[in-house]
């Protein structure tokens, strides 16, 4: 019955119990009689007011809030009409009452309809209706739906919603459960009111208990889940940008090619946009930095995801140019990573085939304000799906025991990982999840014909032949690993555990059964049913961490959704995995082995070296280490999202130099296990925990996607008032920045190489990044344990040649021989007191009651527990080698060059280099710096790998890389650029503001809580600073400043000065004689409770300080980064009477 009729049967229904009242009055004369009939009339008039209380449901009122003040351009903003689209499907329904109904639900998307009570005469009222109920959508009835019973509703629920952010702030979404009823009226049992604003920053995936309505106590009546897309209709503009491709060959096998690109729309169909590169003559490694043109593109950001993109490889010269290639790629994930990456087939008539690789950047101009998570799945039956059931997994076998197990699979195909739910609390998981895989074809480009699609539809199965299972479990209990200075905590809590992978071969599904599979078509908007091949079985998961001896198999499903399915000839796919390696491998690793004994020959002292060529990944595969090493953008948040976070304690920092890049890969937690197992940067990301040599592998990764002279443009250069604190109340203008224009940038890819050695004492295998300077005249070698860089100037002897060699010119080759006296001017990089710290947010307290006049910093020895570089590994009393050499008299001096000594007393022939390259030395003018590397063994790119020839201490040898005297490479004939055997990483988007703001406040609750029950357990009182307090508010800048100052924005003169700045302003704020001490935390896991617990275990003795009047204050900053990676900083201080000081 519709809302409004039943509200006015139910008025019209009051009115008659007073009409009976004043018929019974009539009869004064018989009491008994009377009496007895008032009875009667209550039991009467009780029965229809139960009928109507099950039957009509409770008023609707909207809830007024106050609007925030603003500008006039904000409310025009937030008042402007927008276009919404909603989808809501896969609705199901969970019976959790005691008895079985036949329920419908009724689904009410926004609306301001409301019931005012109008007053019409004295004492008397009546409800007044006004606005409208929004749209409304009833499902199908569910009959004699049993208790625990779920059943599936077929309905779909498509509109298109009107409204503005403040209408989006103020409305709902109204689900109402009606029990149907065949000849009473329906009964209304339940509802749930979901704020809009919720579901469009909220998750896709909605599940929500109903409770039953009318009743004194709270009881569960059913449970709704729904998938709910509720997205803004928006005009994208795509501009591309850094677009280019490698292993690109002719017709003839060389690598005089002539290639040009052309990117469009596949969707937008014959009359779409195209946009077109230059021809670049006679170029393999072709390089596009500015493409012009645009596409422009309406529609909600789940309508971009779909989009395919087509990408059209040409070769040859504007008049004789053809296609060689073609790729059609989705845009799913395009605003968070910006980064297109993909593999295409180059194909010619007489040479066949051969796979090159595209990568380039999307940029999109603006994005919607709010955004859903997760994933809406729309089938269209014009495309074809490679489709994955995962059913169960018999039996969890863990590295570890730990009680309670939650796992999840992630499952990786053609460049997309789809993740599953997590099953909770078993070792018997039951997923029963359904996965679509996108088998991206150029339809429309080639032609539409059945023969051309299937052939497209071979050629992709062909290229990305198996998919790949990875099981996990997350938050083992490994405990905390802590750093203290005054202190940094290291979290392996929220890591997770690799249980297995699998890998199922397309090539299977040849004999498999024919079965039927039904889906739901989006173009006809219904049900279709198709007879295709689908296999049924059971793969075994195996993982080179896990030791154990039991077995563990996961149950699967996987058939191909294609109309033409019975074409496909799966027998002639790939049937194994096959490794990148170089040509004629064997004999390269025969030479390679013959260098090494010549190597291990000359330092016989040194027997820990590591000339290495190949590891074994993840899942136990031989692997040639070049092809450990990709390409990786970091997705930087978008302008709305750092707008949003200004107002608030949570900053999203942008991710560009070098030095942000490794501080970001320093975030991820360090794990003590040691094996020689290297993963992939997606199984670290996954892993959120790794040795050096995985952290190494993805900040290599990051760096080689960052531009040259991109340093030049940091925060020290312009103070500006979005990056730098100000304590200053009035505002000041941003100075600006003095740019160096540079008209060609390029990428660093070629400049950054994995470095392969050992520490100092520990004496074990150790691996770090180098990257070459800009002009080849020195490197810098980056550690990701602690963050830290060390730049070793004048290291090659002649930068041309290097950089010639760099861009694939021919170099002259030259033996370097230097008859100079070698001068050595050392240079102490770090001090004796700040060796090795994480960052200054970490090695520092603050107490200004000392000495000085001054603030002071305290700085103390820190970094235990974690496998980290710690400073016993930096042996200061033995910084030079000692090289022993044979027959050498030690009481005879000679006089001469140190080299020319050396020769004659080991009697050896001047004409054999061997004996002067193994000698430590440094060029003239170069400074000696204090590294915490022992050996350097072999650096390698994603080209090539080479060995030192030279003395094994990295900061007294040449790097003249492209001399093979000093660094013997695996392949000398032209090298060729090796690609992953892993698909790129998606970095998942960082927390939310709201998932932020929430993590906010629930640490300071936490610290405010646990400090104040350790005071009291000690009988001290406690009394807090308000969170607006001035004091608050500088100490929430200054944790922001000590983030700026860990990812590398401030030189040492600046922080030095921030120190001082901050302390007199401190002070400013503080009554006279007061003084104030405070201590720093910092955390990268979002756990309140920890960090509260954490903290004050770390700081005791400076919590329980006992003066007279004395005043607490907390401050907490959070950095949210991609891949779930986050920074939390926080701050507790104190504020108390210096003793004494009133009677002076």
């Amino acid at each position: 019955m519709h809302y409004f009729k039943q509200l006015k049967q139910n008025q019209e229904d009051e009115k008659d119990p007073e009409e009976e009242k004043k018929i019974n009055d009539e009869d004064d004369d018989e009491e008994e009689k009377k009496d007895g009939n008032e009875d009667k009339k209550e039991e009467q008039k009780k029965a229809p007011e139960e009928k109507r209380a099950r039957n009509v449901p409770p008023l609707i009122t909207t809830i007024k809030r106050k609007r925030p003040q603003m500008t006039r351009e904000r409310w025009m903003e937030m008042a402007q009409i927008r276009r919404w689209n909603v989808k809501i499907t896969g609705i199901s329904i969970e019976n959790l009452y005691k008895e079985s109904f036949d329920p419908f639900i009724e689904f009410v998307v926004g609306g301001d309809f409301k019931i005012v009570q109008k007053q019409i005469k004295k004492g008397k009222s009546e409800n007044t209706y006004t606005g409208t109920l929004g749209y409304t959508k009833k499902t199908e009835v569910v009959k004699n739906l049993e208790p625990k019973d779920i059943k599936m509703m077929d309905t779909r629920i498509r509109c298109e919603y009107q409204g503005s952010y403040f209408d989006i702030q103020e409305q709902f979404l109204r689900v109402d459960v009606w029990d149907w009823e065949k000849w009473n009226l329906n009964e209304f049992m339940g509802r749930i009111e979901l704020p809009l604003i919720e579901i469009i920053q909220g998750d896709v995936e909605q599940t929500h208990i109903v409770y039953k309505s009318g009743e004194k106590k709270k009881i569960k009546l059913c449970r709704l889940n729904f998938t709910i897309a509720f997205q803004e209709i928006w005009d994208f503009i795509l501009n591309f940008s850094d677009w280019g491709c490698t292993g690109l060959i002719s017709e003839k096998g060389d690598e005089k090619v002539c290639p040009s690109l052309e990117l469009s729309l596949v969707s937008q169909g014959l009359f779409r946009t195209i946009v077109r590169t230059a021809i670049i003559e006679n170029e393999c490694n072709p390089q596009w930095p500015n493409l012009k043109g645009e596409i422009r593109f309406r529609g909600t950001i789940n309508d971009l995801h779909n989009q395919r993109l087509g990408i059209s490889l040409y070769e040859g010269s504007l008049l004789s140019s053809r296609q060689v290639g073609v790729k059609v790629t989705d845009l799913l994930g395009i605003i968070d990573s910006g980064f297109i990456a993909t593999d295409v087939i180059q194909k010619y008539k007489k040479r066949g085939g051969h796979t090159c690789s595209i990568k380039g950047r999307i940029n999109i101009r603006k994005i919607p304000k709010h955004r859903q998570t997760g994933e809406i799945i729309l089938l269209n039956s014009e495309l074809q799906y490679l489709c994955v059931t995962l059913l169960r997994v018999d039996n969890v076998v863990l590295p570890h025991d730990k009680g309670a197990v939650n796992t999840f699979f992630d499952i990786e195909w053609g460049g997309y990982v789809k993740k599953s739910r997590t099953a909770f609390h078993t070792y018997k998981p039951i997923f029963n999840d359904t996965f679509y895989f996108p088998v991206n074809v150029p339809v429309g480009i080639l032609g539409n014909s059945d023969e051309e699609r299937t052939k497209a539809i071979m050629s992709e199965l062909e290229l990305y032949n198996h998919l790949d299972f990875h099981f996990w479990s997350i938050g083992s209990e490994v405990g905390i690993l802590l750093y203290c200075n005054f202190f940094w905590s290291i979290d392996e809590q929220m890591s997770n555990d690799a249980l297995g992978s699998a890998t199922f071969f397309l090539t299977e599904l040849q004999s498999a059964k024919i079965q039927e599979k039904e889906f739901f078509d989006e173009k006809t908007q219904s049900s279709q049913t198709m007879k295709i091949r689908v296999w049924s079985g059971k793969k075994q998961l195996k993982s080179p961490l896990v030791s154990s001896g039991e077995i563990s198999n996961v149950f699967i499903e996987v058939w191909l959704l294609y109309e033409n399915e019975k074409k496909i000839e799966y027998e002639d796919l790939p049937k194994q995995i096959s490794n990148e390696f170089p040509e004629d491998y064997e004999k390269l690793i025969e030479k390679w082995d013959d260098s090494i004994k010549f190597m291990k020959e000359s330092f016989p002292e040194e027997t820990q070296r590591n000339f290495l060529y190949e590891m074994h990944d993840e899942s136990d595969e031989r692997r040639f280490v070049p092809t450990f090493l990709s390409k990786i953008g970091y997705p930087n948040p978008s302008r709305v999202q750092l707008a949003n976070a200004q107002e608030i304690s949570v900053d999203y920092f942008i991710i560009e130099t070098l030095k942000q890049r490794a501080y970001f890969v320093s975030l991820i937690p360090f794990t003590s296990a040691q094996n020689d197992i290297w993963s992939s940067p997606e199984f670290l990301i996954q892993m959120k925990k790794g040795e050096s040599e995985d952290h190494s592998i993805f900040l290599a990764c990051l760096l080689t996607s960052s531009k040259i002279n991109q340093e030049e443009f940091t925060t020290e250069e312009s103070e500006n008032l979005e990056t730098a604190p100000n304590y200053s109340k009035k505002k000041e203008k941003p100075k600006k920045k003095k740019q160096k224009f540079v008209l060609e940038e390029k990428d660093m890819e070629d400049r950054v190489f994995m470095c392969i050695g050992s520490l100092k004492q520990r004496k074990t295998q150790h691996a770090w990044v180098m990257t070459i300077n800009d002009d080849c005249s020195g490197i810098k070698f980056w550690e990701t344990t602690n963050n830290m860089h060390f730049e070793l100037d004048k290291r090659v002897s002649s930068p041309e040649n290097l950089e010639k060699f760099l861009n694939k010119e021919v170099v002259t080759h030259r033996v370097f021989q230097s008859s100079e006296e070698v001068i050595v001017t050392k240079k102490n990089v770090i001090s004796e007191d700040e060796k090795f710290d994480d960052d200054y947010a970490d090695s520092m307290s603050y107490n200004s009651d000392e000495e000085e006049e001054d603030d002071e910093v305290k700085i103390k020895p820190h970094k235990e527990g974690d496998m980290r570089i710690k400073k016993t590994d930096t042996d200061i009393d033995n910084l030079r080698f000692k090289h022993k050499s044979i027959g050498m008299n030690k009481s005879t001096t000679k006089v001469g060059n140190f080299l020319d000594i050396k020769r004659d007393e080991e009697k050896k022939d001047r004409s054999n280099f061997t004996s002067i390259i193994q000698e430590p030395r440094l060029l003239p003018g170069a400074e000696e710096v204090i590294l915490p590397y022992r050996t350097i063994d072999v650096i390698f790119n994603k080209k090539n790998i080479y060995m030192n020839l030279q003395h094994y201490d990295p900061g007294r040898i040449i790097y003249d890389i492209y001399d093979d005297t000093l660094w013997y490479p695996f392949c000398k004939e032209s090298p060729k650029l090796y690609g992953a055997f892993y698909s790129p990483p998606v970095l998942l988007p960082p927390l939310s503001l709201l998932g932020a703001k929430r993590l906010h406040s629930n640490v300071i609750k936490e610290l405010t809580i646990g400090i104040s029950a350790l005071r009291s357990g000690k009988n001290l009182p406690t009394s807090w600073k308000n969170s607006k307090d001035v004091c608050v508010e500088q100490m929430e800048q200054h944790l922001k400043f000590l983030e700026q100052a860990a990812r590398g924005e401030y030189e040492e003169r600046k922080i030095n000065e921030h120190k001082r700045e901050w302390s007199l302003k401190m002070r400013q704020f503080m009554p006279v004689y007061f003084r104030f001490s405070a201590i720093p935390g910092h955390f990268n896991y979002p756990e309140a409770d920890r960090i509260s617990s954490v903290f004050i275990e770390n700081s005791k003795e400076f919590l329980v300080k006992d003066y007279k009047n004395m005043k607490w204050a907390v401050a907490a900053r959070i950095f949210p980064y991609v891949g779930k990676i986050i920074s939390i900083r926080v701050i507790v201080a104190t504020f108390y009477p210096v003793p004494g000081a009133e009677m002076r």
